[in-house]
């Protein structure tokens, strides 16, 4: 059985101004160096072995505060491609409020039925939980019987929790199952009955309690709704 610690990136510029940032490679905040620095003093109490992350800096930040908690060497982390954040297209960059008024299609999809959205000359979101699920389940595979995190994005962390909890590409609208900056899910994955095919169990999800200062404290995600009111995307809660 292997135990997956997967982690949201810290915060980034694009998460407080409001924008949709896919796959653009955008700094972070002064807020999310100081988040760094909590996440680092808890990862070294995760257990932590082997630890992969996506390419895009916001997340390898985080991936290297981990590996200092950690005492694992910055180059044995190890990237994946496949852990990027949905390619946004013509979406790339946009400020929610122009994306809301150019794409009303497609906003109504990503809020309302994600499971259906697609970007513009991008990616489905169809499309991203394959491409998620099949660079998990690798890893997975790599590391049985070990502690492993795994450093990603809003968009395609969901889609894999989502699945941990059962979920089919298809009936993932609405499950709720968005990480705040720096929150931490954990699954257990193993070998079930058919060859190489994995079973999941979402053990927790989102755990922030790491973030115990008004300083770090998340910032939470937010799209608007049609007449232009701020809706929440996520929260901060810890299941488990």
């Amino acid at each position: 059985m292997t135990t997956l610690y997967l982690i949201r990136h810290c915060e980034a510029v694009a998460n407080v101004k409001n924008i949709f940032q896919g796959q653009a490679d955008g700094d972070v905040t002064e807020k999310g160096l100081l988040q760094l620095r909590q996440l680092e003093k808890r990862a070294g109490s995760l257990g932590i072995t082997a630890l992969y992350s996506s390419p895009l800096k916001r997340a390898r930040l985080t991936a290297e505060a981990v590996a200092r908690g950690a005492g694992i060497n910055k180059d044995d982390i190890q990237i994946r491609h496949g852990l990027r954040e949905i390619d946004a297209g013509e979406l790339e960059l946009l400020p929610v409020p122009v994306m809301r008024e150019k794409y009303p299609a497609e906003y109504a999809m990503w809020v309302n039925d994600i499971a259906n959205f697609s970007a513009p000359r991008g990616e489905s979101f169809a499309d991203l939980y394959l491409r998620v699920a099949e660079t998990i389940d690798d890893i997975v595979r790599e590391n049985p019987d070990k502690s492993v995190a795994v450093i990603g994005h809003g968009a395609a962390l969901y889609t894999y929790l989502c699945r941990a909890h059962g979920c089919t590409a298809e009936n993932i609208s609405g499950q709720g199952f968005w990480s705040d900056n720096t929150g931490i899910s954990i699954v257990t994955a193993g070998a079930g009955d058919e060859y190489n095919k994995l079973y999941y169990k979402l053990n927790c999800f989102n755990d922030t309690s790491h973030l115990s200062t008004a300083e770090t404290k998340p910032h939470m995600m937010f799209l608007s709704d049609a007449a232009g009111t701020v809706i929440a995307a996520g929260t901060a809660s810890t299941v488990k």
